[in-house]
């Protein structure tokens, strides 16, 4: 299969030699064809042939190189120059056997070139500016997040939702000497960390323990207005029926930092 194209976006198809078209005129037996890194890399990236196909449409004629075969050997593709040769290289009937052989020695699975386009990458990442310099850590016998969480509610339904549990201990940015937690914990474990040693861990699990606090803040920071999606991490509007609906401008206004 061979599908012309121009320039360097084609619409792949799965398999087929993919010829780039260029004009040119030469009158010497040899003449060279330069391309640039980025087109190099670019033709090279995908296992579906690349067909180089120059043309002199003033004598009707055309000289071909697969970039895959040429550029097989380093010093080539420091080169970034095709040589052709108007005798070995031309483009004729006589062709046809090697063009087929090209396509047809394609391993199954073979990536086609894809086509190259420039979009706008939105990042909805918020800057941690600054965090409370302490975190406090207690054993609690609520063992899971869920557990604790409704003990808390029944002391306090109010209560923030800055803290979560871990190996049967409440981690948090809560003094835990203070109610409602300390109803909650064992109180005279409790120690106090400097928040350094969760941000700046290379511990792994301390690593998610402390990006699931920062969530959990972010969460406790905007509601009621937003909901988190436990399943997807994506924050929403809650529904509001029966209630005055929320502008979006407002809420940026309520929450400038984000």
């Amino acid at each position: 299969m061979v599908q012309p194209y121009l320039g360097s976006n084609p619409s792949a198809p799965a398999r087929g030699i993919f010829p780039l078209l260029r004009h040119h005129r030469a009158y010497r037996e040899t003449f060279s064809w330069s391309c640039t890194q980025d087109e190099l890399d670019y033709w090279r990236n995908g296992t579906a042939p690349v067909l180089l196909i120059v043309v002199e449409p003033d004598h009707d004629r055309a000289y071909w190189k697969s970039i895959q075969a040429y550029f097989d050997t380093p010093e080539r593709r420091a080169s970034k120059k095709v040589i052709f040769n108007k005798n070995t290289d031309a483009l004729t009937k006589g062709s046809g056997p090697a063009l087929a052989a090209m396509a047809e020695g394609q391993a199954h699975g073979t990536i086609p070139l894809a086509g190259r386009r420039q979009e706008t990458l939105t990042l909805n990442f918020l800057k941690v500016a600054r965090t409370a310099p302490s975190l406090y850590w207690a054993p609690t016998e609520y063992g899971t997040n869920k557990i604790f969480g409704g003990a808390l509610r029944a002391l306090d339904p109010n209560a923030a939702a800055e803290w979560i549990v871990r190996s049967g201990a409440l981690l948090s940015f809560h003094d835990l000497d203070r109610e409602p937690w300390r109803n909650l914990v064992d109180v005279g474990a409790m120690e106090v960390f400097d928040v350094s040693e969760w941000a700046d861990s290379e511990d792994p699990d301390r690593q998610r323990q402390f990006v699931e606090l920062l969530n959990r803040c972010l969460s406790e920071m905007v509601r009621p207005e937003f909901r988190r999606d436990r399943e997807t991490g994506v924050y929403y509007f809650g529904s509001t029926k029966g209630k005055t609906r929320t502008a979006v401008a407002e809420v940026a206004d309520m929450y400038p930092a984000c």
